[in-house]
């Protein structure tokens, strides 16, 4: 009864009285653990809560719990939050709530729960306010299960696609990213989740596009190119959280680096909430980075540098207490990242309402709403890269030939082949995911592959026949199986089968019997060894692994009408087929309802109308390669490609209609005591013969300023739905900042003189052009 007259208890004061209050009555030892995460094999036995090991673990307070829930169902998730928060509540001293947290990408990882297309295919729909919508249906079931930090979104700016992680990014550009970010984590936070901005900062830009390597580059490119989308994050869109990144930058890792976390992130931006740490990443710069001695060395600079909580374990804030009471750390450093903690706790309304119901969140969760906004983000995420008059299909066909690895692929779990079972969890425990998916996605639900999507769109008079032909990197999960039961080595799986040549003459056959032949190709993403791509596995070549482009030359040899579907997460080259083909699409990893969308574009039921969110460049070797660039000192191409820089731009993408552009007109307005404001306006008419959608892109250059500038920026754009014969007037409004750049002292400053204007429907394609006088 004492404790709730505690005045931190009393929900009418305010945030700040409370904070203050509570922290004042915290022993040392539970400041600290504030700061601490542990994961579920500290808490759990047997799939629920081990008392025993909750005294040990969380008996003085707990900061945070680490990916607990992940392996549950809507039901039993929310059930063992409740116990777990209970426990929190009831019998520790202070009854301060724990965080549970997990990764919510493209939609909640807990088992069950919707999964929407990979990132970089929502950066493909140009939609920010779809994705809005798209974050605060997953933050309602995260928040339903009792899970109240998401580890997303990842901003990364992804200018050399070698990167495996490049799906999970909103791709090259700034300005899109920003505006992408900005309405995830409204949206997420809108439900009351928190949102978790990463890597912090520059990760992806390694040499080669290698994931958190070293990174070496000018603060000028930091604050032009790889901040920007962090500063909008957290002052356009309130961001309670922030989790820096794995690499180091000019050898300070950032985990422990102070002008990114205090100079740049609270005193610049105005950053409220904590930071967390990319999972031991504090442990990784003393281990990895050796900047420091001693894990107690790491922890003591790492929280003076503004690292808030050590994840997913205190493998180093273990040491914090002991630093303190040596004289080594001063107590007012550790109670600023407690009352940071603490502060967003008490904003999210956790001490009022720490439980959850089981109920709700059976209702909550992959709902036919939330599958119906998954299916529709995905088909506004595909693009369609070329077409020759192939797509759309009719549903008519006689004979469908569906070919290729991602054709018609189930989940592949470790756990099929390695038992899996864990008695943390009291199941079986996969480690894999369906390979339409992509990198962070739940399992448990309904998965609609681009064979079943297929067969869902035709009658029944329509002959569809599947042929594999091939496996992504030429062995299948049998084989796999199989060489596990043989003792062969996994790492060498990808070396130990070749897709066999009867598999591909088989394919062969079939595509030579159809009207027409669609090949669903491209990468996986999920663990070692079945992957092509993904967290830790960074491509050195673009090509399609395996033996896919050969399958694809075979199959154009026997059929004219061949269509390629591009699975995936990144850039693809295809010089070796492109021309072969009569139509390639862009689908990304598509989501759950990825089957239904890619039959829903391919029959012409919905005109692809999404836009590359990166450049697919034309070879490997070219990379990184981004249309954003500054002018170069003499010549800006390679040798026998002259004039080909890209496949296909940023901001490509076709349509089964027409878009004509005409009438752009730019306004200047500049009253005195009045902000700058510049307006463009155009008309765009569907030329075509049937309804579809055109991403109409604003880019600017800046003609004549005291330091280069780049070639062109993507400064506004609008996806706009057309019917057949009609003209929309299409407005955009700059300001100030949209012609300012850092001057010499990385201030901003707007130079008076000429700016380019340029409207088209790619960063290539430019309709009209204009200028305005500054």
């Amino acid at each position: 009864m004492a404790r709730k007259r505690m005045r931190y208890r009393d929900a009418r004061l305010s945030v700040e009285t409370r904070v203050r209050d509570l922290l004042g009555r915290m022993t040392l030892q539970e400041k600290v653990r504030q700061l601490w995460a542990v994961n579920a094999e500290d808490v759990l036995h047997g799939g629920k809560l081990s008392r025993r090991k909750a005294r040990k673990s969380i008996g003085k307070g707990m900061g945070q719990l680490s990916y607990v829930l992940r392996h549950f169902g809507p039901r039993e998730g929310a059930a063992l939050a409740n116990d777990i928060q209970r426990f929190a509540v009831e019998e520790t001293r202070l009854g301060i709530p724990i965080i549970i947290h997990d990764e919510c990408l493209h939609g909640c990882m807990a088992r069950g729960s919707t999964s929407y297309p990979q990132s970089i295919g929502l950066a493909a729909t140009w939609t920010p306010e779809l994705v809005r919508k798209m974050a605060g249906a997953i933050g309602r079931e995260t928040r339903s299960r009792g899970i109240r930090q998401a580890l997303s979104p990842c901003v990364n700016i992804a200018r050399d696609v070698r990167c495996g992680r490049t799906q999970e990014s909103y791709g090259e550009d700034p300005h899109l990213s920003a505006e992408m970010a900005v309405a995830f984590v409204k949206g997420l936070q809108s439900r009351g989740v928190v949102a978790t901005p990463k890597h912090f900062a520059a990760n992806y830009v390694g040499d080669g596009g290698r994931d958190s390597h070293p990174i070496h580059i000018s603060e000028r490119l930091l604050r032009e190119i790889y901040l920007p989308v962090f500063e909008a994050c957290v002052r356009g869109a309130g961001a309670l959280s922030i989790m820096p990144a794995y690499n180091s930058i000019d050898g300070v890792p950032c985990s422990c680096d102070r002008w990114l976390l205090t100079d740049v992130l609270r005193k610049e931006w105005g950053f409220k909430g904590f930071t967390v740490s990319d999972y031991e990443s504090v442990l990784g710069a003393y281990s990895l980075h050796h900047v420091a001695g001693s894990k107690a060395e790491i922890a003591a600079k790492a929280l003076a540098a503004g690292m808030d909580v050590d994840l997913p374990k205190a493998e180093c804030f273990s040491e914090l207490e002991r630093l303190v009471k040596k004289g080594k750390l001063p107590e007012r450093v550790v109670d600023e990242s407690v009352r940071r903690v603490l502060r967003v706790k008490l904003s999210l309304g956790l001490f009022e309402d720490p439980y959850v119901s089981p109920d709700r969140a059976v209702e909550l969760c992959d709902t036919g709403e939330n599958r119906e906004l998954a299916r529709e983000l995905s088909r506004r995420s595909i693009v369609l890269l070329k077409n020759d008059g192939v797509l759309p299909l009719k549903k008519t066909v006689k004979s469908i030939a569906v070919i290729g690895p991602n054709a018609d692929t189930v989940e592949v779990h470790y756990s099929d082949y390695r038992g899996g079972y864990d008695p943390v969890f009291g199941r079986e425990v996969p480690w894999g995911g369906n390979v339409i998916l992509g990198n962070y996605s739940a399992q448990g639900m309904k998965v609609v592959t681009p064979l079943e999507g297929m067969r869902n769109k035709v009658s029944g008079k329509t002959r569809v026949q599947l042929a594999r032909g091939c496996d992504v990197f030429g062995n299948s999960p049998r084989e796999v199986r199989e060489a596990i039961r043989m003792g062969i080595d996994l790492k060498g799986m990808k070396e130990a089968f070749q897709t066999s040549p009867r598999s591909i003459r088989k394919a062969v056959r079939v595509a030579a019997k159809a009207d027409v032949a669609v090949l669903f190709m491209g990468n996986w993403s999920m663990a070692e060894p079945l992957t092509s791509e993904g967290e830790s596995a960074d491509r050195c070549d673009l090509d399609l692994p395996g033996a896919q482009e050969e399958l694809i030359r075979e199959v154009c040899k026997v059929n004219r009408h061949v269509v390629v579907v591009l699975i995936g997460g990144s850039a693809v080259t295809m010089s070796a087929w492109k021309d072969d083909v009569g139509g390639i699409v862009e689908a990304w990893y598509p989501g759950e309802e990825g089957g239904n969308a890619i039959a829903d574009v391919l029959f012409g039921d919905c005109n692809p109308g999404g836009k590359l969110p990166i450049t697919f460049p034309v070879t490997t070797g070219q990379l990184p390669l981004y249309y954003n660039h500054k002018p170069t000192g003499r010549v800006d191409d390679y040798v026998f490609q002259r004039g080909r820089q890209a496949m296909f731009p940023f901001g490509h993408g076709l349509s089964y209609t027409r878009f004509a552009y005409r009438g752009l007109k730019v306004k200047k307005t500049r009253a005195k005591g009045k902000p700058l404001r510049v307006t463009v306006g155009l008309k765009v008419r569907n030329a075509g013969k049937r309804a579809g959608d055109e991403v109409v892109q604003l880019y600017i250059r800046d003609v004549v300023s005291e330091l280069s500038r780049p070639v062109k920026e993507l400064k506004a754009f609008r996806r706009v739905s057309l019917k057949q014969g009609e003209t929309k007037q299409v407005e955009f409004v700059l300001g100030r900042k949209d012609f300012s750049y850092l001057g010499r002292d990385l201030k901003p400053v707007l130079e008076p003189g000429e700016f380019e204007i340029m409207v088209g429907s790619s960063s290539e394609d430019i309709r009209l052009k204009g200028s305005v006088v500054l």
